[in-house]
């Protein structure tokens, strides 16, 4: 089966072996060394710490959004061939049958619009009109195949685990202005009933109950 009719979005999987798929992928731990000096290790939490958080979480929203991009492209490329074993036939003629036979190769209207949007200068139009009206036809086709992977989510439960980087926030009571709220009682059965609006309650029953004005 060839992958590249396969891979919806993501280049990266291309590049990726067979085998690589039923890997697990190691896990970096926060004390291993990066580097030593002297034989002195220095490990990848010294590295972070003085990055800064700052920088630490801005490589760690890139990793998420890397991982998560890569995460959908592997969601689809996997939607798509339990779809095709269920019909019993293989995922490259799924996606020949429900997606390349239905993109309609584009006008020239639109190739030309598509040409004057890269704004390429020293080209013209029809010198590269061939080539726009392929690599326009591609993209077409690459969106098709998107948005009927995507489609399947619907036929199959499908959970994304991955989360993204958080940050602990720690309380400071040094940052913290003013004193500190002192904790409130509960007020008892008596305080309750004595408080301002019950007793203001109490004063409009008492005027308008009957036996009150009997007495």
């Amino acid at each position: 089966m060839k992958i590249s009719r396969l891979v919806l979005c993501f280049p990266l999987l291309l590049a990726l072996p067979k085998g690589s798929f039923g890997q697990a992928v190691p896990q970096a731990s926060s004390g291993y060394p990066v580097a030593t000096v002297g034989g002195q290790p220095i490990s990848e939490e010294e590295l972070l710490e003085t990055l800064g958080p700052q920088q630490s979480m801005q490589l760690r929203m890139q990793e998420y959004e890397a991982k998560s991009k890569a995460l959908d492209s592997l969601i689809r490329l996997k939607l798509v061939q339990a779809e095709a074993k269920k019909r019993s036939i293989s995922a490259e003629k799924l996606v020949e049958q429900e997606v390349e036979s239905k993109v309609a190769d584009p006008t020239d209207g639109e190739v030309e619009a598509y040409f004057w949007g890269q704004n390429r200068a020293g080209d013209t139009f029809e010198q590269m009109k061939d080539q726009y009206r392929a690599s326009l036809k591609q993209l077409k086709l690459q969106k098709a195949r998107q948005v009927y992977a995507d489609s399947l989510r619907a036929k199959i439960d499908v959970a994304v685990l991955l989360r993204p980087p958080s940050v602990t926030v720690a309380y400071d009571p040094a940052r913290v202005k003013g004193d500190s709220p002192k904790p409130r009682s509960p007020l008892s059965s008596s305080q309750t009933f004595n408080a301002p609006i019950a007793r203001r309650a109490r004063a409009v029953c008492t005027k308008s109950s009957p036996s009150t004005a009997a007495e």
